[in-house]
């Protein structure tokens, strides 16, 4: 519903004013934004959840982030 999911981005987006630099709410915010269509905000969050998992040396995270981007990319429509 896109209510909850409106809700959820409000959410994400208080908890990343608070840290800035977690990387759940990041990825979340993402999620959020592309399940009602917002790939451009959806691929930039993305992009900064890739930027600060090489930052913080949380290895274990960029290939689930990178495949979460490629897919991101894909469903974005050509200009």
């Amino acid at each position: 519903d896109q209510g909850n999911t409106e809700s959820a981005i409000g959410h994400y987006l208080r908890a990343l004013a608070i840290d800035p630099t977690s990387i759940p709410a990041r990825y979340n915010l993402s999620t959020a934004f592309a399940a009602i269509g917002r790939l451009d905000e959806a691929i930039a969050a993305m992009e900064v959840c890739l930027k600060q998992a090489s930052a913080a040396d949380r290895r274990e995270l960029i290939p689930r982030i990178e495949d979460r981007l490629t897919r991101l990319r894909a469903q974005q429509r050509p200009p």
